[in-house]
C-alpha cells in the first residue's frame, strides 16, 4: 500500500500543496475505513450479519435497540429473511405499521410461500386499519392454509370493520 501513497503523492505538482493535502487526507481517510471494518469484522465475525439478529433477538422485541440491530443486519445481508421479520414484529410491537409492513413486504420477495407471512402482515394493515389490506393479506394466507384459525378469525373482524364503515357511511350519505 506504501508504494501506491507514495506514487499518489509523486503524481502531485510539488508546487500544488492544496492537491498533495487533498490526496494524503484522502488516502488517510481510505486507510482509516479499512482499518475499522477489519476491526469490526474481527469483533463481529465472519457472518455479521447474523451476529446482529441474535444480538437483536436477546433484546426485548418492543426495544428499539433491537430494531437497531436487525437494521445492522440487514446493512450487511440484504438477503436476510429473518431480519426483515423479525425488524417488522419488533416495529409492529413500536406501532410502526408502516415500517413494519415494509419488512414483511421485503420479507414477502424472499419467501414468497411463508404464509404466516401474510396473516402477520395482515395484523399490522389491520392494526394501522388498512382493513382492505389486511383482508387481502388473510384471504391469501387462508388459501394457502384453509385450517390456520387466527387468519379466518381476524379476516372476520376485518371483513366486519369494512362492513361497519361502509354501513356507516351510507348512513352519512342517506341523511
Amino acid at each position: 500500500m506504501l508504494p501506491q501513497i507514495l506514487f499518489a503523492i509523486h503524481l502531485v505538482s510539488t508546487d500544488n500543496r492544496c492537491m498533495k493535502r487533498f490526496v494524503i487526507w484522502t488516502i488517510v481517510l481510505s486507510l482509516s475505513a479499512v482499518v475499522v471494518f477489519e476491526i469490526f469484522f474481527r469483533v463481529y465475525g465472519p457472518d455479521i450479519a447474523a451476529n446482529f439478529v441474535e444480538k437483536g433477538k436477546n433484546l426485548n422485541s418492543s426495544n428499539e435497540e433491537a430494531a437497531a440491530d436487525f437494521t445492522l443486519a440487514l446493512f450487511f445481508d440484504h438477503k436476510n429473511y429473518e431480519a426483515y421479520y423479525l425488524r417488522g414484529m419488533t416495529r409492529t410491537n413500536l406501532h410502526d405499521f408502516d415500517g413494519a409492513i415494509s419488512d414483511f413486504d421485503h420479507a414477502l420477495v424472499l419467501l414468497p410461500k411463508n404464509y404466516p407471512l401474510y396473516f402477520i402482515r395482515g395484523r399490522a394493515k389491520m392494526y394501522k386499519g388498512d382493513f382492505t389490506g389486511a383482508l387481502q393479506d388473510f384471504d391469501q394466507c387462508i388459501k394457502m392454509d384453509p385450517q390456520h384459525e387466527f387468519a379466518t378469525q381476524d379476516r372476520a373482524i376485518a371483513e366486519a370493520a369494512i362492513n361497519a364503515k361502509n354501513g356507516a357511511s351510507q348512513k352519512s350519505s342517506n341523511q
